[in-house]
């Protein structure tokens, strides 16, 4: 598939990357996290290798 592609496919996890935000999402990750914030506070959408929000917030908290 080079040249094509290089690297990893997000949507399916490699628990072995040690460096996933960075392998996934590049320079990128801070500003997905951000978006996470604004769309999903409460980390409802989640996988073991998914964006987190910044300062994950409780459900008690809402």
């Amino acid at each position: 598939m080079l040249p094509y592609t290089k690297g990893d496919y997000v949507n399916w996890p490699d628990l072995n990357i040690k460096d996933w935000p960075t392998t996934y999402y590049g320079t990128n990750f801070t500003k997905l996290r951000e978006v996470k914030t604004s769309y999903d506070p409460y980390d409802v959408f989640r996988f073991p290798q998914s964006i987190p929000p910044l300062g994950k917030k409780k459900k008690e908290e809402q």
